[in-house]
């Protein structure tokens, strides 16, 4: 009887382990939400204000007050973008083109949106522009 009442106790609880998952974690990328690439300002560029042009007209500010990193949003309708940097009364542009990739991580992850085959356009006004990385880590360095 005792020995009846382990043999069930022990089926139990490796059900109960086997359900709770047994401590393993769902390995996902961790990024939500629509891609971005990460923006390294170096001195001597004192920005006020970033915003991105939509549609010719500024859109939301990005990023803090005189930021010297930023995470800039990429629109996943376009192939482009043209941010605007504002500094001690002057503005400078930085146009990015790029290809939206997407792919299925997982059916437990999603969908992984990326932008990648970055490169800078000619509206930029900034004298050195460093693209480095690849498409899972890029940063666009201001120098």
């Amino acid at each position: 009887m005792i020995r009846q009442l382990l043999y069930i106790l022990s089926f139990v609880l490796v059900v109960v382990i086997s359900i709770t998952g047994s401590g393993c974690e769902l390995l996902c990328d961790g990024s939500d939400g629509e891609p971005t690439i990460a923006l390294i300002i170096n001195e001597p560029h004192s920005v006020s204000k970033i915003y991105a042009l939509v549609n010719d007209r500024p859109g939301s500010k990005i990023g803090a007050d005189n930021p010297t990193y930023a995470d800039l949003p990429i629109d996943m309708n376009s192939e482009s973008v043209i941010y605007v940097f504002e500094q001690q009364g002057q503005m400078d542009t930085l146009e990015i083109f790029y290809t939206i990739k997407t792919e299925l991580e997982s059916k437990a992850c999603g969908i992984r949106v990326q932008a990648i085959d970055i490169e800078i356009g000619e509206k930029t006004t900034f004298a050195d522009v460093v693209i480095q990385g690849d498409y899972d880590n890029t940063q666009i360095i201001i120098e």
